[in-house]
């Protein structure tokens, strides 16, 4: 096992919960509740358990996808708010620092918010060319002004070293245990010289708790909304 063969800094863990605004708390217990959420007259359905769950997920990171649209709505910023705190807070400690994202909305979304706070990034997303990759991984590695890493955790979870930074944050975490570990192992790896800190951005009370508690438990979602732990009467 990697923990018997390699002298690794320790792991450490910090849940920082964030509040939803009334107005996202409002759509979230709709669709909760009734499997459908309005935007105005616009309708967010889901009828099949799995696609609510992964739509309140959405939905925590502040994003809602109506019928039959391209694009997703932002219906607030929370999580957001929560990040811009931490990365002002690395920038002032002079840390680098890695962000996890599940989906294609965060990921633009932090992309936007580091481009208004003037901080230079290396990203690597579902869209991001095989070739290109490295590049991007070596460029967040060596370079002392590209300070923050934006990954899509199923592209960039996997595979590629993160060590310049001892700090991840999981805006959304993937539901996959092993998915999960794999990228917390992405800065937690030969050439680490830091204690890794990982933070977790968890809405209290929603859908984000009982991912953690999949992953806690090294079972699927699906798995606990089988057995009964994760409820969806709200």
């Amino acid at each position: 096992k990697k923990a018997e063969c390699l002298d690794l800094p320790p792991k450490t863990y910090e849940t920082r919960l964030v509040e939803m605004t009334a107005y996202e708390q409002r759509l979230y217990r709709q669709m909760q509740r009734d499997s459908i959420a309005f935007i105005g007259e616009t309708a967010c359905t889901a009828q099949i358990v799995l696609t609510r769950l992964l739509i309140l997920q959405r939905m925590t990171g502040g994003f809602m996808r109506p019928d039959g649209a391209d694009k997703s709505v932002q219906i607030g910023h929370s999580k957001l708010d929560a990040l811009h705190e931490i990365i002002e807070d690395c920038r002032d400690a002079g840390e680098k620092l890695v962000i996890f994202v599940r989906f294609t909305d965060e990921f633009d979304a932090v992309h936007e918010l580091l481009g208004r706070m003037r901080i230079d990034c290396a990203s690597i997303s579902g869209a991001t060319p095989l070739k290109d990759r490295g590049a991007e991984v070596e460029r967040f590695q060596s370079d002392p002004n590209c300070t923050v890493f934006i990954g899509q955790i199923e592209a960039a979870g996997t595979g590629i070293t993160l060590t310049a930074a001892g700090v991840a944050v999981f805006y959304s975490p993937t539901w996959n245990y092993a998915t999960y570990m794999q990228a917390q192992d992405r800065t937690h790896r030969i050439g680490q010289r830091q204690e890794c800190h990982y933070i977790h951005l968890i809405c209290p009370g929603t859908v984000d708790e009982d991912v953690m508690r999949a992953l806690a438990s090294k079972k699927s979602l699906a798995d606990l909304v089988v057995d009964g732990t994760v409820k969806l009467e709200g």
